[in-house]
């Protein structure tokens, strides 16, 4: 069984049931397909996203780790590693969206 993580735009990729929002592991084939995956993880689009069904917020993408494993066929194992937004960038952003009301209304 996996779990999905669905992006604002829509995009939708898959990681292991060992996943977290944190650590979200998944394994590909070419480092081509994790560029791909990596255009996806940007905080905007993170923004209204769900992981495993369930709403995900404040959520910040950190970064990504690649590990190779040899066999048979060698394969990639990939951690995209995100964090949750520190009490600090909450209340910068809440006082950024207070200060925009309080200029449309000054301006009204």
């Amino acid at each position: 069984m996996a779990k999905y993580l669905v992006f604002k735009n829509g995009a939708t990729e898959e990681f292991t049931d060992e996943s977290t929002i944190t650590n979200l592991f998944t394994v590909v084939n070419s480092y081509a397909t994790i560029d791909a995956m990596q255009a996806n993880f940007t905080t905007e689009n993170m923004i209204g996203a769900t992981f495993d069904g369930i709403p995900i917020e404040n959520i910040v993408p950190v970064t990504t780790v690649a590990t190779n494993q040899f066999g048979e066929e060698t394969t990639i194992v990939v951690n995209f590693q995100n964090r949750y937004k520190t009490e600090v960038e909450l209340l910068q952003e809440q006082m950024i969206e207070v200060q925009e009301a309080i200029a449309e209304l000054a301006g009204e």
